[in-house]
């Protein structure tokens, strides 16, 4: 093994002077003969996808198969258009032929499957997107637009059926430009092939570690941070492309193992890619490299089940997510577990039908349906503008939203799921400008209201509150998606750097006297746990302790978080519904257990407002009443529900300032005036101005 590996190692520098023009058909075989491994290895990226989207707890990090997928085209790819390249046949139109032929078929008919479902179930807001990403589809462009829908707002992503297609955009826009280095190489700098294929790959990798924290939704969907694990294919087809190569049993094995310890290790917690993906990328490659059919990997991977599954892989790939997100938009929660496993096997069943009867028949030569280029290339074309026409069919209409009969009751339970106008004012950006504060009202802002996203709909809806009682502005200090965090744990620094200049910013306005701070705490303390959770319960005692020093500090709680969507919760409700259902007494206790253990024992020393006895008794929690929806997501406040909760915090607002060193009082203490306030039913304020 020792000598081999130093043989390897040695072999790498020797590449520097490998030239394209060294192939020879006789020479090709380790990339262009067939390889049952590589379907294994295809076996395991497809299963671990599916359970993986099947929501197994086990497969947590089952997202990891599409890097296998990655390598391995990468790998197929390179080592065709090397092959023909030397050879001198590589045609670029016989190159997409092969892509359309491999790709199209399959895709469409799952497209045109989706329609039906997607025109009954979706309510008028699902099918305008699911028309988008139609559209996006034929374009190969889904990366960028589920990237640019992948903010902070966005609706759930289980829910998209055709969310999985991102992958197949990042493959087909390395296609576009990846033969074509490869000719220029060919012709201008052959023996750069090697050399620059490993910079081009260092380049994306360092690129995908800086945006797994800068950018982790740019960094997951778009190509250029993607790019290298591609590009790992491509180095193993370059490496085998000087001849055939020995079997490697223990690095095989390690690959294997690098591939499979991430799919039950990694979680959605995981900064990924990057650094993190390296073992799956690094695995796959060994696997390509090494296992050959003495070895026991290979031997593993080319067992008759896991082959039969790789072959299948693609169809089953299209099919899991239309058939996962229809499920999950016809269920309140999470589909019983007996109908995810019949849908992962209906998966595999639909896989099996379409790669016999439509995958097949199109991949076959000549005796393939449309075996002429033109009528391949003019079907294709129809196919994408009938597609493209439907898509932007339910976009420019919105919908369709005459689809679906709605009662009064419900039409205005949806009319009030609605966050406030004033969003232009949330940041987004770990550059805190202060020209870019939204002060609401023309009176001097008295009190600041300072948080992530769950303070944008309670400082519009405070300033609304104020403004009938002509109590002064309110400044709106938002940052999307970070906890609290002071200059510690594991988040991202935009987020540190943010709080601290805001706060530096809140301590130097002597107008501001009052500071409102609201978080969705609970989700942190839950994700993290353990130390972590401890400390951003520390980062916000310290957030707090700061502001308390020259200003009067009230913390708000958030309100009880959804077991579903707003939205989903009116489609499924009653058309008389009275009340609209939110978690149950239980669950919420469940899920706020961090901030009762960590934080509850020290929040009196501040003003507390316990937002969720607005919403709860003792048995369940309401998500909305009598026409009116207190959420517009599954766990951000509407305008209306934040209005509830700035009534309740106006006699807060208006007592004495607590000393943060004086004896904690009952948080109950606080609510007792609290609720009362919110049962008064004050009049409704008026609008804000624009």
């Amino acid at each position: 093994m020792g000598l081999r590996s130093l043989r390897f190692y040695g072999n790498c520098f020797n590449l520097y002077n490998f030239r394209l023009s060294d192939l020879r058909t006789d020479r090709w075989e380790p990339v262009l003969n067939y390889r049952p491994e590589i379907d294994g290895l295809r076996a395991v990226a497809v299963v671990s996808v599916v359970l993986f989207h099947a929501g197994l707890p086990v497969f947590a990090g089952g997202f990891v198969g599409v890097d296998i997928f990655f390598v391995i085209s990468g790998y197929l790819i390179t080592g065709i258009i090397m092959a023909e390249v030397a050879e001198g046949r590589f045609s670029i139109l016989r190159f997409y032929e092969r892509r359309i032929r491999r790709i199209m078929p399959a895709l469409m008919l799952v497209l045109l499957a989706c329609l039906p479902f997607a025109w009954a179930w979706m309510r008028s807001d699902q099918l305008t997107d699911f028309s988008r990403s139609l559209v996006a589809v034929v374009f190969f462009a889904s990366n960028i637009l589920f990237w640019r829908d992948s903010g902070y707002f966005d609706t759930d992503t289980a829910e998209k059926p055709l969310l999985h297609t991102w992958s197949l955009a990042v493959e087909e826009q390395f296609y576009l430009f990846f033969p074509l280095i490869v000719l220029v190489l060919w012709r201008l700098a052959p023996r750069r092939l090697f050399p620059l294929t490993v910079a081009g790959l260092l380049v994306s990798l360092a690129l995908s570690e800086w945006a797994s924290r800068a950018m982790p939704d740019a960094n997951f969907y778009l190509l250029p941070t993607r790019a290298w694990e591609l590009l790992a294919g491509s180095l193993c087809a370059i490496w085998l492309a000087k001849g055939p190569r020995r079997g490697n049993a223990p690095l095989a094995l390690a690959g294997l193992v690098l591939i499979t310890v991430p799919v039950f290790l990694y979680d959605e917690t995981t900064r990924f890619p990057g650094l993190s993906a390296v073992p799956v990328v690094l695995g796959t490659a060994l696997i390509v490299l090494f296992a050959r059919e003495e070895t026991g990997a290979a031997r593993l991977l080319a067992l008759r089940p896991m082959v039969g599954i790789g072959l299948i892989s693609y169809s089953a790939y299209l099919w899991h997510q239309p058939l996962f997100a229809f499920a999950r938009i016809r269920s309140i929660g999470e589909p019983a577990p007996a109908i995810m496993a019949a849908l992962v096997i209906a998966s595999f069943v639909l896989a099996w039908a379409s790669w016999r009867w439509v995958e097949m028949p199109f991949r076959r030569g000549s005796a393939s349906l449309l075996p002429r280029r033109p009528g391949l290339f003019g079907a294709a074309a129809l196919a994408s503008v009938a597609v493209l026409g439907i898509g932007l069919a339910g976009y420019l209409s919105q919908g369709f939203p005459d689809r679906m009969k709605l009662s009064p009751l419900k039409e205005r339970y949806f009319a009030t799921a609605a966050h406030s106008p004033k969003r232009d004012c949330h940041q987004r950006s770990g550059v805190f400008d202060p020209d870019k504060v939204c002060e609401f009202l023309d009176q001097p802002a008295k009190i600041a209201v300072l948080g992530n996203s769950h303070a944008v709909e309670l400082a519009y809806a405070l300033a609304q509150e104020l403004q009938v009682r002509g109590l002064g502005g309110v400044k709106q200090l938002s940052f999307s998606g970070c906890p609290p965090v002071y200059e510690t744990g594991n988040f991202s620094s935009p987020c540190a750097r943010w709080v601290q200049d805001v706060l530096a910013y809140i301590a130097a306005d002597p107008t501001v006297t009052q500071v409102v701070v609201s978080y969705r705490i609970t989700s942190a303390l839950r994700t993290n746990g353990g130390e972590e959770a401890q400390r951003v319960a520390e980062a916000l005692r310290r957030i707090l302790a700061d502001l308390g020093r020259t200003k009067k500090v009230i913390y708000v709680m958030q309100a009880p978080e959804l077991p579903a969507p707003i939205a989903k919760i009116i489609q499924f409700a009653p058309d008389k519904a009275a009340t609209l259902p939110g978690p149950t007494m239980a669950a919420w206790t469940e899920r706020r257990r961090g901030f009762d253990e960590l934080v509850l024992p020290w929040i009196g020393q501040y003003g507390f407002l316990n937002t969720p006895r607005l919403f709860c008794d003792a048995q369940s929690c309401v998500a909305g009443r009598d026409g009116v929806s207190y959420y517009f997501d599954d766990d951000h406040m509407s305008v209306e529900g934040a209005r509830l909760v700035a009534r309740a915090l106006l006699p807060l607002l208006e007592q004495e300032t607590p000393s943060p060193t004086a004896k904690s009082r009952p948080p109950e203490q606080n609510q007792t005036v609290a609720a009362h306030q919110a049962r008064r039913g004050a009049d409704r304020a008026a609008p804000l101005p624009d």
